[in-house]
């Protein structure tokens, strides 16, 4: 194996040595035949005046071009500043709920309806609402917000019929002056007598 290497070695080095090669012998190829028609031709002025024409149009449109690309590049930078300003303002102007308790308008209802008794705190009391409703379907009262509260010696009136919630407390709805719809217990009045 090594000694084909060698052989094969030394043979590429005597083709590279320069030693003289005979040239093959190969027709003449018809080099006028082959040149170009470009390179014998004569200039012709009426395509040349056409293409200088071209390339200055070419020029006048390079030059547009790169004029609305400034000018595409500025309302692209006015874009932006106008959608910045739009999610300031939208942000701005962006309305937070918040859940609140709206007290009903109180009904013109005087103390000689047949369905409302005039009543007096016995405390400071917080009128309830109900939050919801116990698998016996008796309501279950929570302290309404905002609160709306009577003080000692306070009237209002409650409708005459009393609503049993959980736990077996009666409850009387209220009806003015402020908080009607909302729940008063009980144990937390007593009758106006007079």
């Amino acid at each position: 194996m090594k000694r084909i290497l060698v052989v094969f070695t030394a043979m590429l080095l005597l083709a590279g040595c320069g030693f003289p090669r005979t040239a093959a012998n190969t027709p003449e190829l018809p080099y006028a035949s082959l040149t170009p028609f470009i390179a014998t031709s004569q200039s012709n002025p009426v395509a040349d005046a056409q293409i200088e024409s071209l390339n200055a149009g070419l020029h006048s449109l390079e030059t547009q071009v790169a004029a609305l690309s400034t000018q595409l590049a500025d309302k692209d930078q006015q874009l932006a500043g106008l959608q910045a300003e739009f999610t300031r303002v939208t942000i701005l102007l962006t309305p937070t709920v918040t859940p609140t308790y709206q007290i009903p308008p109180t009904p013109l209802i005087t103390p000689t309806s047949e369905y409302v008794m005039a009543v007096v705190a016995l405390r400071k009391l917080n009128l309830r609402k109900i939050d919801k409703y116990n698998q016996a379907g008796n309501p279950i009262m929570v302290i309404a917000e905002p609160r709306v509260q009577y003080f000692e010696g306070d009237i209002f009136y409650v409708r005459i019929s009393p609503i049993m919630a959980d736990g077996g407390s009666r409850y009387y709805e209220v009806v003015g002056p402020r908080g009607a719809g909302l729940y008063v217990r009980a144990e937390d009045f007593k009758l106006l007598e007079g």
